[in-house]
């Protein structure tokens, strides 16, 4: 302890203030390395949360791109279809809807015995399998 005569502060303070900037003083480079730490280890975190996000949006999207490809593959298969249908029986089969709508049994129709036998008006398909047509002999 040292003494000084002109000092207003006597020396066991003077002693306890120095011992605190020297604390203070030697905790700098610890406290700092801490504080590097968590943001580094706050920053990983984020960095995985923001790839397990990445990886949510993109399976998503790919399923929203498989929903759209099989609904395109689909509805084309259901507009080749539609256009098969003759005229007449796309107008039966809205009569039906129209009476299933309002609660009625739906007329009886043929509609469906002429697209099975059929397919083609003018019979070709028939008459190619048979033994004496044109182009089988």
């Amino acid at each position: 302890m040292t003494t000084n005569n002109d000092a207003k502060y006597s020396n066991p303070i003077l002693d306890s203030v120095t011992a605190v900037n020297e604390l203070v003083i030697g905790s700098a480079a610890p406290t700092a390395m801490a504080s590097m730490y968590l943001t580094m280890a706050q920053a990983a975190g984020i960095s995985a949360q923001n790839s397990a996000t990445a990886q949510n949006h993109l399976n998503v999207l790919g399923t929203a791109a498989l929903g759209a490809g099989t609904g395109n593959l689909l509805w084309e298969g259901l507009s080749r279809q539609v256009e098969n249908i003759t005229v007449n029986d796309r107008l039966k089969y809205w009569e039906q809807m129209i009476a299933i709508t309002k609660g009625q049994p739906a007329p009886s129709s043929d509609a469906e015995e002429t697209t099975v036998e059929g397919g083609n008006s003018n019979g070709a398909e028939g008459q190619a399998d048979q033994p004496g047509a044109a182009g089988n002999s």
